[in-house]
């Protein structure tokens, strides 16, 4: 696991290269901290797939390998977890 719980910045695909950048934030800086790479994604599919209530993202590369996106609720500042 390389991230959990920190802000999503983006997820994009850049066509030329063939590859997936997910990219989060830090927790109090609010500036990019992992830019995460998928090469070659051969699969990408949305839980559920209705585009209003995405929960989970989960790309699969050309190797096999999962990356998986959980999005959550924006917490609020002084919120308990």
């Amino acid at each position: 696991m390389e991230a959990e719980r920190l802000p999503l910045s983006f997820i994009s695909y850049d066509e030329k290269d063939e590859v997936v950048i997910v990219s989060v934030l830090g927790r109090d800086s609010g500036d990019p901290v992992l830019e995460h790479m998928v090469q070659d994604p051969w699969k990408i599919l949305f839980d559920p797939p209705s585009p209003g209530a995405v929960r989970t993202i989960d790309v699969e590369g050309a190797d096999g390998a999962h990356t998986l996106v959980t999005l959550h609720g924006r917490e609020l500042p002084g919120a308990e977890t």
